[in-house]
């Protein structure tokens, strides 16, 4: 058991560079290990990165409903629209492959088995949603400060149909 902790010490410091406030689900799962032992705490873990892919999945969604409110408020066009959508969905299944690769991966560079590698296996999981959840909150947050035309104030920004001069 204290070689997984120490693993997991140890890859928890090779993520993205995310406060640690962040990984609210991260720090969930290092309790749900801590205070649960072999199957209990891999079902644990597997519910915490439920609720943790189902974040990340709500938080792609919004990004979505964002860029269609952009392209509804013509504050993007077509291309741009279509840009953001197709990318998004792509970096989500990319996203998707990256980490279960990456989690077999460090499974595999343990040698746990039973268990302890299903600890493994889902902690990893969790530190990396949560890392790409923070990620997308960040980018939903900053997009959220650009003012956004609303289609009634596109429309009233036409140019005035009277000559110069007239009254």
């Amino acid at each position: 058991m204290k070689r997984i902790s120490l693993f997991i010490a140890a890859a928890a410091t090779l993520s993205f560079p995310i406060a640690a406030s962040e990984r609210v689900h991260y720090a969930a799962a290092n309790a749900c290990i801590a205070e649960n032992s072999g199957a209990e705490s891999v079902d644990c873990l597997m519910a915490i990165a439920d609720a943790t892919e189902a974040e990340r999945l709500a938080l792609e969604e919004t990004f979505l409903a964002r860029a269609q409110a952009r392209l509804d408020a013509n504050d993007i066009g077509e291309t741009h629209h279509g840009i953001a959508v197709a990318d998004m969905r792509s970096a989500a299944q990319a996203f998707k492959d990256y980490a279960e690769h990456q989690c077999e991966a460090e499974v595999g560079l343990s040698g746990a088995v039973a268990s302890g590698s299903g600890q493994i296996h889902w902690s990893c999981k969790i530190r990396l949603i949560d890392d790409r959840n923070a990620h997308l909150r960040a980018l939903l947050a900053r997009d959220a400060m650009r003012p956004v035309a609303t289609p009634a104030s596109t429309a009233t920004s036409s140019p005035s149909t009277t000559s110069p001069g007239s009254p």
